[in-house]
């Protein structure tokens, strides 16, 4: 990754690869599909706050690409820094092209 770019809001975090003098397909590996497709679903909770964020990690080409939350991340950023922190609760539900590595 030689970029990761935050839109506005916090609302996806894009990351940027590029090949390094074409090693970059035998360093790391790739899933088998060409188009955009989701990998997995991420919901962070926090009950103390009453509040959640869902996230989908995307790949395209067969990389990670993005993060898209549905909603904006600022509130989590808020929570994360209060005192004491809160208690999290992190799930994920890979979706069926997680098993498609080349």
């Amino acid at each position: 990754i030689y970029k990761i770019q935050r839109l506005p809001g916090g609302v996806e975090v894009d990351f940027y690869m590029r090949d390094v003098k074409g090693h970059l397909p035998t360093v790391l590996p790739r899933f088998s599909h060409v188009d955009e497709f989701v990998i997995a679903k991420v919901t962070i909770d926090i009950p103390a706050a009453r509040a959640h964020l869902k996230a989908s990690v995307w790949c395209v080409s067969g990389r990670l690409f993005s993060i898209e939350y549905e909603g904006s991340v600022r509130y989590l950023d808020e929570v994360l820094g209060a005192d004491p922190t809160s208690e999290l609760h992190l799930s994920a539900q890979l979706t069926n092209e997680a098993s498609a590595l080349d």
